[in-house]
């Protein structure tokens, strides 16, 4: 009777506490600007683009990028970059699965988010519907319309997958529409249990 007492106890206490998330800890984080991204070869040769709704963003060069840092780039991804600055992003191009990487080092069945900023080019009202996979498996899908000229704010996508090992291949692709997103900041942070349910396993522990 004191034992199943204990339990509804518990289950009161757990239901007490808000679903929350307790404090994420970041496993990996890519905002293109390194220098190793960087591809002299622009499209075309020489030209200033200023195809960007990234508030902020003017005069965006975009040019070839390099396949580096653990990622892969299919033809036709590019790279762009703020003219007169080393503020660099990922223009994916409506290619397919066009920027791959092999993320390692995590814990299988860990639960982890990926993060990133998302705008798009500046092709007046185009539009797109892009994607994120992890191991073969689409954990995001999303469409945006194209903003005004350097009008845009960031917006913040998000998304859980949960490690099968200890290494996981994302794919960020881009399947249709006449535009292009726009990608940076990408982070994977692992999601640790809510406190509630870790004073639950104590408590239940320490009443079998």
């Amino acid at each position: 009777m004191e034992k199943c007492a204990s339990f509804a106890l518990l289950g009161c206490l757990a239901l007490g506490f808000a679903p929350q998330r307790a404090q994420s800890a970041v496993v990996f984080f890519e905002d293109f600007d390194s220098p190793a991204f960087f591809n002299s070869v622009f499209i075309p040769a020489g030209e200033v683009y200023a195809h960007n709704d990234r508030l902020g963003w003017a005069n965006t060069t975009i040019g070839n990028i390099n396949s580096t840092n653990g990622w892969t780039f299919e033809p036709g991804v590019y790279l762009g970059l703020q003219e007169g600055t080393s503020d660099q992003a990922l223009w994916l191009n409506q290619i397919g699965p066009g920027a791959t990487m092999t993320l390692a080092g995590l814990a299988a069945g860990q639960q982890y988010e990926v993060q990133f900023l998302q705008w798009g080019d500046d092709i007046t009202d185009g539009s797109f519907s892009a994607s994120l996979d992890v191991d073969g498996s689409t954990i995001l899908s999303y469409e945006y319309t194209n903003k005004p000229f350097g009008t845009a704010e960031p917006i913040i996508r998000k998304a859980d997958f949960i490690a099968a090992g200890s290494a996981v291949t994302l794919v960020f692709g881009a399947s249709s529409g006449g535009a292009s997103p726009v990608i940076d900041d990408i982070q994977i942070s692992s999601v640790p249990l809510p406190p509630a349910y870790s004073l639950l396993v104590s408590a239940v522990a320490g009443h079998g």
